[in-house]
């Protein structure tokens, strides 16, 4: 991206595949807004779909009513989806979307402000989650913390057993 571009990314903006879909839906409104003009025609302008696209217009100034602006915002959305740095988190379950957010923004405000996370799912993790970038790997996981304090887990449970 450009130093002077500046984009804003709503929390709703979470992974690479709401990227592409956001960035297909520009180009169909820009698509569609052409057609209205080669008929010169005025008809009613279509939603965006959940409301992303045009949360990430009012973000960025951008008029989805023109197709310079469709197409201003199909041009960031590449750009973002090309540069923006991914990370991948493996959770035993599927996390709640505010949890998603709370941590999505805790990584745009500390470590990239266009960061998008993959989620996937591991039941092996138990509890925690495993953190995959493009070249680190943490284990965040319960299960590695009790495996690696095995032994105090383990003095500690056999003074259990001598105590009762």
């Amino acid at each position: 991206m450009a130093a002077e571009t500046k984009i804003v990314l709503p929390i709703g903006l979470i992974s690479p595949a709401d990227v592409r879909r956001l960035r297909r839906s520009a180009n169909d409104l820009a698509d569609y807004l052409r057609q209205l003009e080669l008929k010169n025609s005025d008809g009613p302008l279509p939603k965006p779909r959940a409301g992303l696209l045009a949360e990430f217009a009012s973000a960025n100034k951008l008029d989805l009513a023109s197709v310079a602006g469709c197409q201003r915002a199909a041009t960031l959305l590449t750009e973002l989806s090309e540069l923006a740095p991914i990370i991948h988190i493996s959770f035993a379950d599927e996390p709640s979307s505010g949890a998603l957010q709370k941590i999505l923004g805790w990584f745009r405000q500390n470590i990239h402000p266009f960061i998008l996370i993959n989620v996937g799912l591991q039941p092996s993790v138990g509890a925690g989650c495993y953190l995959r970038t493009t070249n680190r790997y943490f284990d965040l996981s319960l299960r590695r913390r009790l495996l690696e304090h095995r032994e105090v887990l383990a003095d500690r449970l056999l003074e259990l057993a001598k105590n009762e």
